[in-house]
């Protein structure tokens, strides 16, 4: 519909011609009219008030017939756009302001006051919901920060590494993981992180209104809640908590995260290391053959294999799906955030979300290779990873971060203590053993709880909450270093 169509002069009013004096006045409300009702901003393609207008274009016949009869009475413009978070955003002010930075978008999500200039932003961060996230994020942040002040204490009392400025951190079943890493590794140029979920991309948070912008920071609030109380993620819940309308993969925990350790963000964008695989297996897949048409080509006795295939309702179930037949359970998706400290170098983290079992990886038969190595020196975090390595599905993924990294850090649930030794690896001990939680038990090491027994007095204790025993206060870490 044209935007003209919105001014329907009704067939029962009386047309009134205008004196030569009335006509400013005539004029002037009609300008009026149009500032106060969004026909400029709909010119300008930007999204008015809904159902407000509705209203006003209604009653407009009325109101030229009054402006015409009644010149001398003065009408002030109003906004129909209501304030609450109920309502939609305010008459948009975007369509003369600029893309909003990934940046700001990521303090926004952390509760982090942005620079003031950007109207959408100014708008989202008056908001009374943005506020109180705003003083949620700060209470809670207080607490977190004390348990990484924590960790960093460790890490300049023992975790000593000379070369740690050329060397790349690898962090597999990382999830959206950047505080650990962040607090252990702060020099480490190049981060890679890969997990099963996907990547995903930072919200456009100039098209919410302020009730889509209330759920998501609802949203943000929920995603971290545990990572927040008990220093890991969970994988069965970030299934929904990373899968909302305005809050979906890894990336805006990831960079709203680097806000709050007061990273700036210069970037964020998908990567595609495996272009030609992705486009092979984005295809659409083959059509199936209709089983009537298959009967009756069959029955004319010229149907491929006819002689030896089975028939009816046999011949139907053994075609294989689409995925069967070429096609990885969770297709790779992966994104790469530039980032600096203010005054410090730029650092680079690569996100991977793919399954990460041997079966799965024979889709991307060189993504451990690209991934872990490259020839740099790496150090590698593990923790909180379900005990993943224990398993022989991940047998390659195992032998792979071994090879990459003469640097181990982990709690129990990394790489045995039996082949981190088989593989001439040192290691410290810090904390204590726990008995795996329930239903892991399976990934008991009673090797390493031996290890634990005899080195008594010389493992050192830890004051942070390091893997999956960390509430309850008996956290385990393991360092490990491979021999030159």
């Amino acid at each position: 519909m044209s935007v003209f169509g919105v001014l329907p002069i009704a067939p029962q009013t009386p047309m009134i011609r205008p004196s030569n004096s009335q006509r400013p006045v005539i004029l002037q409300r009609f300008s009026n009219w149009i500032l106060s009702t969004g026909v400029i901003a709909a010119l300008l393609g930007a999204p008015s008030a809904p159902q407000a207008s509705e209203t006003v274009n209604a009653a407009l016949p009325v109101q030229l017939a009054q402006a015409i009869q009644s010149p001398a009475v003065s009408t002030p413009t109003t906004s129909t756009a209501p304030a609450s978070v109920s309502g939609a955003a305010p008459l948009a002010q975007a369509a003369t302001s600029g893309p909003i930075s990934p940046n700001t978008i990521a303090q926004v999500l952390a509760g982090v006051t942005p620079p003031a200039g950007h109207p959408v932003v100014d708008r989202l961060v008056a908001t009374p919901e943005w506020k109180e996230h705003r003083e949620w994020a700060q209470s809670r942040w207080l607490e977190v920060n004390r348990r990484l002040d924590a960790m960093r204490t460790w890490r300049d009392a023992e975790l000593r590494i000379p070369d740690a400025a050329q060397r790349t951190l690898l962090y597999p079943f990382s999830g959206p993981d950047f505080l650990n890493a962040d607090a252990l590794f702060p020099t480490h140029p190049k981060l890679v992180f890969f997990s099963l979920e996907r990547a995903g991309t930072l919200p456009d948070i100039a098209k919410l209104d302020n009730a889509q912008f209330a759920r998501m920071l609802g949203d943000v609030r929920h995603a971290l809640s545990d990572i927040f109380e008990r220093n890991y993620f969970i994988t069965s819940y970030m299934t929904t908590q990373l899968t909302k309308p305005q809050l979906r993969g890894t990336v805006p925990v990831i960079a709203l995260m680097m806000a709050l350790t007061g990273q700036r963000i210069l970037s964020i964008e998908p990567i595609d290391p495996f272009p030609a695989l992705t486009a092979q297996y984005n295809a659409p897949p083959a059509p199936r053959p209709d089983p009537k048409a298959r009967e009756a080509s069959s029955a004319a006795g010229d149907a491929p294999g006819a002689t030896d295939a089975p028939s009816g309702a046999n011949t139907v179930k053994a075609e294989a799906p689409a995925r069967a037949v070429g096609r990885p359970r969770v297709p790779l998706s992966a994104a790469r955030i530039v980032f600096a400290k203010p005054g410090g170098p730029n650092r680079t983290l690569d996100y991977y979300g793919l399954d990460a079992t041997d079966k799965e990886l024979r889709w991307y038969p060189q993504f451990l290779e690209m991934a872990l190595g490259g020839g740099q020196p790496s150090t590698a975090l593990i923790k909180s990873a379900s005990y993943l390595l224990h398993d022989q599905q991940f047998a390659g993924t195992r032998s792979a971060i071994m090879k990459a990294a003469d640097i181990i850090v982990q709690d129990d649930t990394g790489v045995p203590l039996r082949f981190l030794k088989s593989a001439g690896y040192t290691v410290d001990l810090y904390g204590m053993y726990m008995i795996p939680i329930k239903p892991m038990t399976y990934a008991t090491q009673p090797d390493l709880e031996v290890a634990y027994r005899e080195a008594g007095s010389k493992v050192k204790p830890i004051d942070f909450p390091f893997g999956y025993h960390g509430k309850s206060g008996k956290s385990g870490l393991i360092l490990a270093r491979r021999k030159p």
